[in-house]
Protein backbone atom coordinates (compact mmCIF):
# COMPACT_ATOMS: atom_id res chain seq x y z
CA UNK A 1 0.00 0.00 0.00
CA UNK A 2 1.25 3.14 -1.39
CA UNK A 3 1.28 6.14 1.38
CA UNK A 4 -1.21 7.94 -1.05
CA UNK A 5 -3.82 5.90 0.01
CA UNK A 6 -3.26 6.91 3.65
CA UNK A 7 -5.76 9.40 4.82
CA UNK A 8 -5.03 13.12 4.35
CA UNK A 9 -5.08 15.19 7.16
CA UNK A 10 -5.83 19.42 6.52
CA UNK A 11 -5.03 22.11 9.00
CA UNK A 12 -7.03 22.76 11.83
CA UNK A 13 -7.19 24.63 15.33
CA UNK A 14 -4.13 23.99 16.88
CA UNK A 15 -2.90 21.83 14.70
CA UNK A 16 -0.64 22.14 11.33
CA UNK A 17 0.18 19.51 8.34
CA UNK A 18 3.30 19.53 6.61
CA UNK A 19 3.21 17.67 3.28
CA UNK A 20 6.48 15.57 1.83
CA UNK A 21 7.23 12.33 -0.28
CA UNK A 22 6.93 10.37 3.05
CA UNK A 23 3.63 11.20 4.11
CA UNK A 24 2.23 14.04 6.63
CA UNK A 25 3.73 15.36 9.46
CA UNK A 26 1.39 16.65 12.25
CA UNK A 27 2.77 19.48 14.84
CA UNK A 28 0.82 21.24 17.05
CA UNK A 29 0.26 25.30 16.56
CA UNK A 30 -0.73 27.62 19.08
CA UNK A 31 -3.81 29.33 17.92
CA UNK A 32 -2.47 32.70 19.08
CA UNK A 33 0.71 34.16 19.79
CA UNK A 34 1.42 34.08 23.53
CA UNK A 35 1.19 37.46 25.35
CA UNK A 36 3.79 37.79 28.58
CA UNK A 37 3.17 39.29 31.83
CA UNK A 38 2.58 42.44 31.52
CA UNK A 39 1.79 42.59 27.62
CA UNK A 40 0.41 45.82 26.95
CA UNK A 41 -2.64 46.45 24.12
CA UNK A 42 -4.22 50.18 23.71
CA UNK A 43 -8.17 50.39 22.53
CA UNK A 44 -9.82 53.50 21.50
CA UNK A 45 -13.48 53.60 22.31
CA UNK A 46 -15.40 55.35 19.60
CA UNK A 47 -18.36 55.78 22.35
CA UNK A 48 -16.03 58.15 24.56
CA UNK A 49 -13.60 59.07 21.89
CA UNK A 50 -10.58 58.17 24.28
CA UNK A 51 -8.13 55.48 24.00
CA UNK A 52 -7.35 52.86 27.01
CA UNK A 53 -4.56 50.19 27.85
CA UNK A 54 -4.91 46.79 28.67
CA UNK A 55 -2.20 44.62 30.68
CA UNK A 56 -2.25 41.21 30.56
CA UNK A 57 -2.24 40.30 34.57
CA UNK A 58 1.52 40.58 36.16
CA UNK A 59 2.13 39.97 39.58
CA UNK A 60 4.21 41.21 42.77
CA UNK A 61 5.03 38.53 45.49
CA UNK A 62 2.16 36.51 43.88
CA UNK A 63 -0.20 39.56 43.64
CA UNK A 64 -1.78 41.53 41.25
CA UNK A 65 -1.45 45.43 40.76
CA UNK A 66 -4.90 46.94 41.34
CA UNK A 67 -6.17 49.95 39.05
CA UNK A 68 -7.86 53.26 40.24
CA UNK A 69 -11.01 53.82 38.48
CA UNK A 70 -14.85 54.88 39.23
CA UNK A 71 -17.80 52.67 39.33
CA UNK A 72 -18.64 53.83 36.10
CA UNK A 73 -15.75 52.38 34.53
CA UNK A 74 -14.86 49.83 36.16
CA UNK A 75 -14.98 45.84 34.69
CA UNK A 76 -18.10 43.91 35.51
CA UNK A 77 -16.34 41.53 37.64
CA UNK A 78 -14.74 43.94 40.08
CA UNK A 79 -18.28 44.99 40.60
CA UNK A 80 -20.03 41.80 40.81
CA UNK A 81 -17.36 41.31 43.43
CA UNK A 82 -18.29 44.36 45.35
CA UNK A 83 -21.58 43.77 44.96
CA UNK A 84 -21.64 40.42 46.47
CA UNK A 85 -19.61 42.64 49.61
CA UNK A 86 -22.30 44.58 49.88
CA UNK A 87 -20.78 48.27 48.56
CA UNK A 88 -22.56 50.86 47.32
CA UNK A 89 -22.06 51.13 43.97
CA UNK A 90 -25.02 54.04 43.26
CA UNK A 91 -22.58 56.64 42.84
CA UNK A 92 -20.87 56.12 39.09
CA UNK A 93 -17.53 58.77 40.05
CA UNK A 94 -17.18 56.92 43.38
CA UNK A 95 -13.37 55.11 43.55
CA UNK A 96 -13.28 51.60 43.37
CA UNK A 97 -9.73 49.24 42.97
CA UNK A 98 -10.50 46.47 39.94
CA UNK A 99 -7.30 43.88 39.84
CA UNK A 100 -5.40 43.75 36.81
CA UNK A 101 -6.60 40.02 36.82
CA UNK A 102 -10.16 41.53 36.15
CA UNK A 103 -8.48 42.92 33.08
CA UNK A 104 -9.56 47.09 33.46
CA UNK A 105 -8.87 49.78 31.05
CA UNK A 106 -6.30 52.11 32.31
CA UNK A 107 -7.30 55.74 30.82
CA UNK A 108 -4.39 57.45 28.66
CA UNK A 109 -3.25 60.66 28.92
CA UNK A 110 0.07 61.26 26.41
CA UNK A 111 3.18 63.65 25.62
CA UNK A 112 3.24 64.32 22.22
CA UNK A 113 6.42 63.46 20.81
CA UNK A 114 7.24 64.99 16.89
CA UNK A 115 7.28 67.95 15.08
CA UNK A 116 4.42 69.32 17.33
CA UNK A 117 6.42 68.27 20.58
CA UNK A 118 7.95 72.01 22.66
CA UNK A 119 9.21 70.09 25.55
CA UNK A 120 12.42 67.67 23.93
CA UNK A 121 11.05 64.50 24.08
CA UNK A 122 13.43 61.80 22.00
CA UNK A 123 11.87 59.93 19.07
CA UNK A 124 12.53 56.24 19.62
CA UNK A 125 14.35 55.05 15.95
CA UNK A 126 11.91 52.64 15.38
CA UNK A 127 9.05 55.69 14.67
CA UNK A 128 11.87 57.57 12.70
CA UNK A 129 12.07 54.99 10.69
CA UNK A 130 8.44 54.75 10.61
CA UNK A 131 8.25 58.70 9.50
CA UNK A 132 7.90 60.99 12.52
CA UNK A 133 10.41 63.99 11.82
CA UNK A 134 11.14 66.28 15.57
CA UNK A 135 10.07 69.64 15.76
CA UNK A 136 12.03 72.30 14.61
CA UNK A 137 11.76 75.71 16.51
CA UNK A 138 10.24 78.04 14.74
CA UNK A 139 12.27 81.13 15.63
CA UNK A 140 15.47 79.37 17.83
CA UNK A 141 16.34 82.90 18.93
CA UNK A 142 12.57 84.02 20.43
CA UNK A 143 12.65 82.39 23.84
CA UNK A 144 9.01 83.34 23.84
CA UNK A 145 8.35 80.93 20.85
CA UNK A 146 5.20 78.57 21.12
CA UNK A 147 4.74 77.97 17.50
CA UNK A 148 4.95 74.59 16.31
CA UNK A 149 7.25 74.27 12.84
CA UNK A 150 6.30 73.38 9.68
CA UNK A 151 5.65 69.32 9.43
CA UNK A 152 7.11 67.81 6.08
CA UNK A 153 5.30 65.83 4.08
CA UNK A 154 4.15 63.12 4.78
CA UNK A 155 5.15 63.57 8.67
CA UNK A 156 3.42 61.27 11.22
CA UNK A 157 2.33 62.35 14.58
CA UNK A 158 3.60 60.70 17.46
CA UNK A 159 1.83 60.16 20.72
CA UNK A 160 3.40 58.23 24.36
CA UNK A 161 1.84 57.33 27.53
CA UNK A 162 3.74 55.29 30.25
CA UNK A 163 2.33 52.20 32.18
CA UNK A 164 3.91 52.25 35.94
CA UNK A 165 3.61 49.79 38.85
CA UNK A 166 3.42 51.29 42.35
CA UNK A 167 3.84 48.96 45.44
CA UNK A 168 3.49 50.28 48.58
CA UNK A 169 6.43 50.35 51.71
CA UNK A 170 8.01 52.18 54.78
CA UNK A 171 9.48 55.12 53.61
CA UNK A 172 12.74 57.08 55.35
CA UNK A 173 11.85 60.82 56.30
CA UNK A 174 14.00 63.06 58.58
CA UNK A 175 14.18 66.15 60.05
CA UNK A 176 17.77 68.34 60.89
CA UNK A 177 17.40 70.88 63.53
CA UNK A 178 19.92 73.16 64.80
CA UNK A 179 20.34 73.80 68.72
CA UNK A 180 21.04 76.69 70.53
CA UNK A 181 24.22 78.24 69.43
CA UNK A 182 27.15 78.09 72.43
CA UNK A 183 29.74 80.16 71.57
CA UNK A 184 30.51 79.60 67.72
CA UNK A 185 29.74 76.44 67.61
CA UNK A 186 26.08 74.82 66.88
CA UNK A 187 24.18 71.51 67.41
CA UNK A 188 23.33 70.00 64.78
CA UNK A 189 20.88 66.73 65.13
CA UNK A 190 19.01 65.00 62.40
CA UNK A 191 16.51 62.26 63.30
CA UNK A 192 15.06 59.45 61.31
CA UNK A 193 11.77 58.21 60.89
CA UNK A 194 10.36 54.96 59.45
CA UNK A 195 6.72 56.15 57.78
CA UNK A 196 4.49 53.76 57.16
CA UNK A 197 2.44 53.89 53.89
CA UNK A 198 -0.99 55.53 53.94
CA UNK A 199 -3.89 53.56 54.94
CA UNK A 200 -5.87 52.12 52.15
CA UNK A 201 -2.21 52.50 49.60
CA UNK A 202 -2.44 49.18 47.95
CA UNK A 203 -0.09 47.79 44.81
CA UNK A 204 -1.41 49.84 41.86
CA UNK A 205 -0.88 49.70 37.88
CA UNK A 206 -1.51 53.32 36.21
CA UNK A 207 -0.58 55.18 33.43
CA UNK A 208 1.02 58.43 33.32
CA UNK A 209 1.58 60.62 30.14
CA UNK A 210 5.28 60.96 31.14
CA UNK A 211 6.48 58.79 33.84
CA UNK A 212 10.23 59.81 36.05
CA UNK A 213 11.52 58.32 38.93
CA UNK A 214 10.84 59.87 42.51
CA UNK A 215 14.53 61.02 43.42
CA UNK A 216 14.05 62.71 47.40
CA UNK A 217 16.70 65.08 48.61
CA UNK A 218 17.29 66.46 51.48
CA UNK A 219 16.21 70.24 51.66
CA UNK A 220 19.37 72.30 52.43
CA UNK A 221 16.52 75.29 53.61
CA UNK A 222 15.13 73.15 56.51
CA UNK A 223 16.79 69.89 56.70
CA UNK A 224 13.96 67.77 55.76
CA UNK A 225 14.22 64.72 53.73
CA UNK A 226 11.12 62.50 52.57
CA UNK A 227 11.18 59.52 50.74
CA UNK A 228 7.85 58.15 48.97
CA UNK A 229 5.82 55.77 50.65
CA UNK A 230 6.17 53.72 47.61
CA UNK A 231 8.40 51.86 44.94
CA UNK A 232 7.70 51.73 41.15
CA UNK A 233 8.79 49.65 38.14
CA UNK A 234 8.13 51.02 34.85
CA UNK A 235 6.37 47.98 32.87
CA UNK A 236 5.51 49.42 29.36
CA UNK A 237 5.22 52.86 27.12
CA UNK A 238 2.16 52.95 24.75
CA UNK A 239 2.63 54.53 21.21
CA UNK A 240 0.25 56.63 18.91
CA UNK A 241 0.83 56.74 15.67
CA UNK A 242 -0.86 58.69 13.32
CA UNK A 243 -1.17 58.43 9.35
CA UNK A 244 0.82 60.52 7.29
CA UNK A 245 0.05 64.43 6.97
CA UNK A 246 -2.01 64.41 10.20
CA UNK A 247 -2.94 68.16 11.30
CA UNK A 248 -0.17 69.31 14.04
CA UNK A 249 -1.51 69.07 17.76
CA UNK A 250 -4.41 66.66 15.97
CA UNK A 251 -5.87 64.47 19.33
CA UNK A 252 -5.78 60.51 18.16
CA UNK A 253 -8.55 59.17 17.19
CA UNK A 254 -9.05 55.67 15.74
CA UNK A 255 -7.37 56.15 12.62
CA UNK A 256 -4.35 56.10 14.82
CA UNK A 257 -2.03 52.80 15.25
CA UNK A 258 -0.99 51.63 18.34
CA UNK A 259 2.66 49.69 19.11
CA UNK A 260 3.80 48.93 22.80
CA UNK A 261 7.13 48.97 24.02
CA UNK A 262 7.82 46.56 27.31
CA UNK A 263 10.81 46.62 29.80
CA UNK A 264 9.12 43.57 31.96
CA UNK A 265 7.88 40.55 30.85
CA UNK A 266 7.37 38.00 33.90
CA UNK A 267 6.42 37.89 37.22
CA UNK A 268 7.73 40.42 39.54
CA UNK A 269 9.24 39.57 43.20
CA UNK A 270 9.40 42.96 45.75
CA UNK A 271 11.51 43.52 49.13
CA UNK A 272 12.48 46.09 51.00
CA UNK A 273 15.70 46.55 53.89
CA UNK A 274 13.23 46.83 57.15
CA UNK A 275 16.79 45.95 59.18
CA UNK A 276 15.98 49.29 60.44
CA UNK A 277 12.62 48.62 61.59
CA UNK A 278 11.32 48.35 65.06
CA UNK A 279 7.72 48.01 63.52
CA UNK A 280 5.57 48.55 66.80
CA UNK A 281 2.23 47.35 67.18
CA UNK A 282 0.55 50.22 66.04
CA UNK A 283 2.12 49.82 62.63
CA UNK A 284 2.96 53.78 62.56
CA UNK A 285 5.84 55.74 61.59
CA UNK A 286 7.96 55.75 64.70
CA UNK A 287 11.90 57.31 65.47
CA UNK A 288 14.31 54.44 64.47
CA UNK A 289 16.09 53.24 67.20
CA UNK A 290 19.55 53.37 66.13
CA UNK A 291 23.20 52.46 67.80
CA UNK A 292 24.05 55.10 70.69
CA UNK A 293 25.96 57.91 68.90
CA UNK A 294 24.47 56.92 65.63
CA UNK A 295 22.34 59.40 63.02
CA UNK A 296 19.22 59.52 66.06
CA UNK A 297 22.34 61.33 67.99
CA UNK A 298 23.59 64.42 67.11
CA UNK A 299 25.20 64.68 64.08
CA UNK A 300 28.15 66.94 63.70
CA UNK A 301 29.06 69.66 66.20
CA UNK A 302 30.63 72.64 64.07
CA UNK A 303 30.97 76.39 63.91
CA UNK A 304 27.98 78.42 61.98
CA UNK A 305 29.64 78.73 59.07
CA UNK A 306 30.37 75.15 58.13
CA UNK A 307 26.59 74.47 58.70
CA UNK A 308 26.53 73.58 54.69
CA UNK A 309 28.82 70.44 55.17
CA UNK A 310 26.95 69.40 57.79
CA UNK A 311 24.04 69.36 55.71
CA UNK A 312 26.22 67.57 53.31
CA UNK A 313 27.08 64.84 55.27
CA UNK A 314 23.44 64.37 56.44
CA UNK A 315 22.30 63.33 52.82
CA UNK A 316 25.24 61.11 52.77
CA UNK A 317 24.09 59.30 55.88
CA UNK A 318 20.34 59.35 54.54
CA UNK A 319 21.25 58.03 50.81
CA UNK A 320 23.01 55.09 52.19
CA UNK A 321 20.30 54.08 54.78
CA UNK A 322 17.16 54.84 52.51
CA UNK A 323 14.49 52.19 52.78
CA UNK A 324 13.54 52.33 48.36
CA UNK A 325 12.95 48.46 47.84
CA UNK A 326 13.83 45.85 44.99
CA UNK A 327 12.16 44.59 41.99
CA UNK A 328 13.67 40.87 40.77
CA UNK A 329 12.09 38.72 38.42
CA UNK A 330 13.36 35.26 37.14
CA UNK A 331 13.88 37.19 33.62
CA UNK A 332 13.01 40.61 32.16
CA UNK A 333 12.74 43.74 33.63
CA UNK A 334 15.87 45.45 31.41
CA UNK A 335 16.21 48.33 29.35
CA UNK A 336 15.43 47.16 25.63
CA UNK A 337 17.83 45.89 23.44
CA UNK A 338 17.36 45.40 19.92
CA UNK A 339 18.17 41.52 18.43
CA UNK A 340 20.97 40.99 16.23
CA UNK A 341 18.52 39.51 13.46
CA UNK A 342 14.80 39.18 12.78
CA UNK A 343 15.70 38.65 9.24
CA UNK A 344 16.30 34.71 9.63
CA UNK A 345 12.99 33.33 8.00
CA UNK A 346 12.82 35.71 5.52
CA UNK A 347 16.83 34.50 4.27
CA UNK A 348 16.18 31.22 4.57
CA UNK A 349 13.62 30.97 2.23
CA UNK A 350 16.90 31.11 -0.83
CA UNK A 351 18.17 27.95 0.79
CA UNK A 352 21.75 27.70 -0.28
CA UNK A 353 21.79 30.97 -2.81
CA UNK A 354 24.06 32.73 0.06
CA UNK A 355 24.55 36.18 -2.51
CA UNK A 356 20.83 36.01 -3.54
CA UNK A 357 19.88 35.95 0.77
CA UNK A 358 22.59 38.41 1.46
CA UNK A 359 21.09 40.97 -0.96
CA UNK A 360 17.84 40.26 0.46
CA UNK A 361 19.07 40.73 3.94
CA UNK A 362 20.93 44.05 3.73
CA UNK A 363 17.32 45.51 1.81
CA UNK A 364 15.24 44.11 4.47
CA UNK A 365 17.69 45.99 7.24
CA UNK A 366 17.61 48.65 5.28
CA UNK A 367 13.53 48.98 5.19
CA UNK A 368 13.22 47.47 8.87
CA UNK A 369 13.00 49.76 11.83
CA UNK A 370 14.52 48.97 15.13
CA UNK A 371 12.42 46.47 17.13
CA UNK A 372 10.76 47.92 19.92
CA UNK A 373 10.97 44.49 22.25
CA UNK A 374 13.26 42.42 22.13
CA UNK A 375 13.19 38.68 21.20
CA UNK A 376 12.86 35.88 23.46
CA UNK A 377 14.55 35.05 25.69
CA UNK A 378 14.05 38.74 27.26
CA UNK A 379 17.28 39.78 29.32
CA UNK A 380 17.56 39.19 32.80
CA UNK A 381 16.73 41.14 35.61
CA UNK A 382 18.81 39.33 38.71
CA UNK A 383 17.95 38.86 41.99
CA UNK A 384 19.58 42.23 44.19
CA UNK A 385 22.18 40.97 45.86
CA UNK A 386 21.73 43.51 48.84
CA UNK A 387 18.82 41.55 50.20
CA UNK A 388 21.48 38.25 50.91
CA UNK A 389 22.89 40.59 53.65
CA UNK A 390 19.23 41.13 55.83
CA UNK A 391 19.34 39.97 59.19
CA UNK A 392 23.16 40.06 59.47
CA UNK A 393 25.40 41.68 61.39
Amino acid sequence: MSYKDFPKFFDGSGLAVTRSALGNMLSWRPTTNWKHPWFTTGRYSPVTSAWTAYVTPGMVNGLPPNAALTVATAPNLTLERARANKVDLSVGTAAINAPLTDNPGLPLSFRNIGVDDQTGNAIPAFFEALGVHPGVPYNPDDERNTKVASAPPGNRLLRACDIVVQQPRYALTATTSIGAAAGSNASIIQTLVAEAPASGQVLLIYATDLWTPTVPALDPTTGTYAEPTYDEIQVSTIYLLSAPDAVAGSEPDGSWTQYAQHYCFWNLGWAQDTTLLNIPASNVGFVIALPSGFIAQPLVDTILTEINDAYNEAATILEEHSLAGYFWSMGGCSPITAPTSALGNQVQTFGLNKNAANAVAAALARKAPTPLDPVFPYAVQPFPHQLFSLGSS
